[in-house]
């Protein structure tokens, strides 16, 4: 962060973007503090607070809220397996004398204790010590301005708390940098040494009064008061680095699998810059590079090889793609067809070059060529078959054992991309309406299974998908044979009545094998018999005429440029295709009160838009919902 002072006060903090993309080169919010978004307001509300004066008495508040919920967290798991309620307020009572906080009297509850929801305990915990702090000790802060963001706002506030230690005279620099280009790999083998001088790690240091920063090589960090340290992740504590640094766990004193954290600190200031972390590979294991996936009967060793494996490491990461999309031969699939079956990998050790078979299993029973919802076949390695006798073997630097397979020539993969395509387009499976002419709660299964079927046939089903679909989609979907739950479909029409929304469970199948399944949303209209007054009222809504205007065609040409460009400007006004202005357009041809019809909205669907080619001079017959009343 950099941080602006004038006359003692706080003029300005930026975000300093590079120094993010030094350690983050791929953050979506490079710009922005943790995620770009959730937690803006701890941000901008404690540099808000923190402008206002008194930084440090607003630094040891955030930190002193943070680190007592990290003790009571604490001292809980220390106390006792059960953690309770009753053994956070016992923690607390020690701590504070009390469990209950603030004049709205907060406490712990059940709720803050479990749930998907991450962080919702600290959270708490955190509001509850700042509202102690604010309401008993008479800090007076606005909790609410920096809570849901104790970790943003804290480090926000010491960060620019550092900053304004360097306006200290006895510091003779603005900021400390670590360039990009610092002599480090991205990518270290466990066991390797590193000499921090002989790679010609540095730093950059910006003098007071100056505008070019000076380079300090590791060999001089000590005469300006900066140090190297690394992360030790097993107890959190950073260790200093005096010269070289040896890549082993004895060495380090952690896991060498969580990697190197680098940083780079000035005491005085408490100034701590970031290195993006480096990784270690583990040397410890046989490498055993995959050549190729085969495939066979379940109940068989009649193995078949199956192309398309992509066996190459990421250059920088060394971990292969666990996501991959193979193709297995026409006749192979057809001698396979409807029948369980089986993977394994063929991989080669690298230390001898002999052959190593891995095994793959499924949680699920695998047909060929069915798949669920997700398209591909989800399948992972057993850990013991990375061990045999003495030996450890690994696949990649990430010790990679679950797999992704999905497979091109499948008409169902076909149909399921042809989705995506028009998804991506913001386009949906369209909710179909089902007339009905009564409500057949009380009717027998016969009538409603000859009901259901005659009102929900193909022919609907399929009219759910966008007519914008490509080409090959549409052919999938015309030659798709539908399969629907029947109990499903009776419940759906039984309860029709008392519950008009529903979504249907749907198969397709192709004639490959091969199977889509979906959820159609469907909506139940039950007509009811109508009164005179409401067959007039529909009558004077039922059909309306919009005039637009024809699009220009590139290829016009005016001698005339005056008229042309009126000529555009009045296309370009009622001859788009909007959405909202038809609506509205619409609406108005509805404007005459010789009827009593007065119109409130008018919805239109993407799916009949689709249906208007403003290129063609026609007559386009569009529904739209209608809302509107008599007066």
């Amino acid at each position: 962060m950099k941080v602006t002072v004038e006359n003692g006060k706080i003029r300005d903090v930026e975000f300093i973007k590079e120094e993010v993309i030094k350690v983050r080169p791929n953050d979506e919010y490079p710009g922005l503090p943790d995620d770009g978004k959730t937690f803006i307001k701890g941000y901008d509300g404690a540099i808000s607070i923190a402008k206002s004066g008194g930084i440090n008495r607003l630094n040891y508040f955030l930190k002193t809220a943070r680190d007592t919920e990290r003790r009571v967290i604490g001292q809980v798991k220390k106390s006792t397996t059960d953690a309770s309620v009753e053994a956070y307020n016992k923690v607390l009572d020690d701590l504070f004398s009390k469990h209950e906080f603030g004049s709205q009297k907060l406490r712990l509850e059940n709720s803050h204790l479990g749930g998907n929801i991450p962080h919702v305990l600290e959270s708490r915990l955190n509001l509850l010590t700042k509202t102690y702090m604010s309401e008993d000790l008479g800090y007076n802060y606005k909790v609410d301005t920096i809570s849901g963001a104790t970790y943003t706002a804290t480090g926000t506030v010491e960060a620019i708390s550092n900053a304004l230690k360097k306006a200290d005279p006895s510091v003779d620099f603005t900021n400390l940098t670590i360039p990009a280009q610092n002599g480090l790999e991205p990518s270290y083998r466990g066991g390797t040494t590193i000499d921090f001088d002989q790679v010609g790690f540095k730093a950059l240091m910006l003098k007071k009064g100056q505008i070019n920063p000076i380079e300090i090589p590791f060999r001089d960090f000590d005469k300006y008061g900066i140090k190297l340290t690394y992360l030790n992740h097993t107890n959190g504590q950073l260790v200093d680095i005096k010269d070289r640094l040896t890549l082993t766990k004895d060495s380090l004193g952690y896991d060498t699998k969580n990697g190197l954290a680098l940083r780079l600190v000035h005491d005085k200031t408490n100034t701590v810059k970031l290195v993006k972390s480096i990784q270690i590979f583990d040397n410890t294991k046989v490498q055993a590079r995959v050549e190729k996936v085969q495939v066979s009967e379940a109940d068989k060793e009649d193995w078949k090889d199956v192309e398309g494996f992509n066996s190459s490491l990421d250059p920088k990461s060394q971990q292969l793609d666990f996501s991959q999309k193979l193709t297995i031969s026409e006749d192979i699939s057809q001698a396979l067809k409807g029948k369980a079956i089986k993977f394994r990998l063929v991989t080669r050790r690298e230390d001898n070059q002999k052959e190593k078979i891995f095994n793959l299993t499924s949680d699920r029973d695998m047909v060929w060529p069915i798949f669920d919802d997700s398209g591909y076949y989800a399948l992972s390695i057993d850990k013991g078959e990375f061990t045999s006798g003495n030996e450890q073997f690994k696949l990649d630097q990430a010790g990679i054992n679950n797999f992704r397979f999905a497979f091109n020539g499948i008409k169902s993969g076909e149909f399921r991309d042809a989705v995506h395509e028009f998804e991506k387009k913001k386009y949906s499976i369209a909710e179909q309406t089902i007339s009905l002419d009564k409500d057949y709660a009380n009717e027998d299964q016969d009538t409603i299974k000859a009901i259901a079927s005659k009102k929900i046939d193909d022919k609907l089903i399929k009219a759910a998908f966008p007519s914008l679909m490509s080409e090959n989609g549409k052919n999938l979907l015309k030659s798709a044979n539908v399969v629907l739950d029947e109990s499903q479909l009776v419940n759906v029409v039984r309860t029709a009545a008392s519950k008009q929304q529903a979504k249907l469970d749907v198969r397709f199948e192709f004639s490959d094998g091969s199977i889509y399944k979906f959820k159609l949303p469907v909506y139940f209209e039950i007509k009811k018999e109508k009164k005179q007054l409401q067959l007039k009222f529909e009558e004077a809504l039922k059909e309306r005429k919009v005039q637009l205007l024809q699009s220009l065609p590139e290829s016009f040409n005016a001698i005339d440029e005056p008229a042309k460009k009126n000529l555009e400007t009045l296309i370009n006004k009622y001859g788009k295709l909007d959405k909202d202005k038809l609506e509205e357009n619409i609406k108005t041809t509805y404007g005459s009160a010789s009827n009593n019809v007065f119109v409130e909205k008018v919805e239109i669907k993407d799916s009949e838009l689709e249906k208007i080619n403003t290129s063609k001079i026609g007559t386009y017959e569009v529904r739209a919902t209608v809302k509107a009343y008599r007066f």
